[in-house]
């Protein structure tokens, strides 16, 4: 189980919970990260990137 929520997880990554339910897009560019809370979303298992 990874710790992030939507606000600051990686732009272009998915998110998904333990069932594999898709719950969101990342929202913060590493180059420029956004101002998000540190709080883990419990729903968010985990994360499928693009290899770019």
């Amino acid at each position: 189980q990874i710790c992030t929520n939507c606000c600051a997880g990686r732009k272009g990554c998915s998110y998904f919970s333990e069932d594999g339910t898709f719950i969101c897009k990342g929202e913060s560019n590493p180059e420029n990260p956004k101002a998000c809370p540190r709080n883990c979303d419990g729903r968010i298992a985990y994360g499928i990137c693009p290899l770019s």
